[in-house]
């Protein structure tokens, strides 16, 4: 690739980390001429990649850049539903080719699957090979330079998944190879692709009236709203559809919401272990297709016992984002 592009890193807590590949691959964009920026969503899945791109896109242009998407670092193979990852990445793909972006997967180690025998590293691979998009398989690429170093594995990981020093410099290594010396070519979708179904609302666009707050992550700003100990917020849609998830901050005053989508009512937990620290979550809701959902912050204490630090004292207080919805 000879003229300077716009190359954008999605993925996880691999890319989101500080000691990961992200930042010797934006110093040498820094000295070629490329703009490099990532996007580590920690605690995210792949499922969620058309929340990403669509969160990503309200305050950075994406269009005609040369996407990364690391999509294998998070935990989703517990959990794994080939049908509704398919549907999700169809919608990635969509916003993709809008963009007019090329596109490339990664795949990185984990010290707890065998890369030869990875269901889901198989899943993306056949999933690319159809849509004609290249994948970079870092995880065999380490395997193999560490027999060739007479390391194990992890001594390029500092725990399951995230780099060392080492581990570090050999994916952004790999990568920069691989944009040095592959001819990557624009996405075009095939035919069948299909429409867009699922669309990303933010909760300020439902409610333009109510004040936020900001919380930036990886120079992205979030606008959050919030929702004190006892108090409901009502949000109205511009056409009925069927809520999918919603976006709430994780954080030290987090707690139990009550949500009520059409004929539905649920209780999710805005918080977990790690919310010692705030944080962006989405969490999936049971939903039947409805004009209005209803948020309320329950009274009722976190359950999580915090990985460090202490659970904020007084009232809960929630923050929502986004809507996440099917129409």
């Amino acid at each position: 690739m000879d003229s300077p592009r716009k190359i954008c890193l999605f993925g996880f807590s691999v890319i989101e980390d500080k000691v990961g590949p992200s930042r010797y691959i934006k110093e040498w964009g820094a000295r070629t001429g490329h703009v490099v920026s990532d996007f580590g969503f920690g605690g995210f899945h792949a499922t969620d990649l058309p929340y990403m791109l669509d969160v990503v896109s309200e305050s950075t242009d994406l269009t005609n850049s040369l996407i990364f998407l690391e999509v294998a670092s998070s935990g989703i193979r517990s959990h794994f539903d080939e049908a509704v990852c398919r549907d999700r990445l169809r919608e990635c793909f969509l916003r993709l080719a809008r963009l007019n972006c090329s596109v490339a997967f990664i795949n990185v180690a984990r010290t707890d699957i065998d890369c030869d025998n990875d269901f889901f590293a198989d899943f993306i691979q056949n999933y690319a090979e159809n849509l004609g998009i290249p994948v970079l398989n870092l995880a065999r690429q380490l395997r193999e330079q560490a027999r060739i170093d007479g390391n194990d594995v992890a001594a390029y990981l500092r725990d399951v998944v995230h780099t060392s020093e080492l581990g570090a410099r050999f994916y952004a290594s790999g990568i920069i190879d691989f944009i040095e010396n592959s001819e990557l070519r624009t996405f075009v979708p095939p035919q069948d692709l299909g429409r867009q179904e699922i669309f990303v609302w933010p909760v300020g666009s439902l409610m333009p009236d109510q004040e936020s707050v900001t919380l930036t992550r990886h120079g992205v700003p979030i606008h959050l709203f919030g929702i004190d100990e006892g108090a409901r917020m009502e949000l109205n849609f511009p056409m009925p559809a069927n809520v999918l998830s919603i976006a709430t901050q994780f954080g030290p005053k987090s707690g139990f919401m009550a949500v009520e989508a059409g004929s539905k009512s649920s209780r999710i937990a805005c918080f977990d272990e790690f919310a010692y620290y705030d944080r962006l979550s989405l969490r999936r809701l049971q939903s039947a297709f409805t004009a209005a959902i209803t948020l309320e912050t329950l009274s009722t204490a976190p359950t999580a016992i915090l990985r460090k630090g202490e659970w904020a004292p007084g009232p809960r207080v929630n923050f929502v984002s986004h809507l996440v919805v099917r129409v």
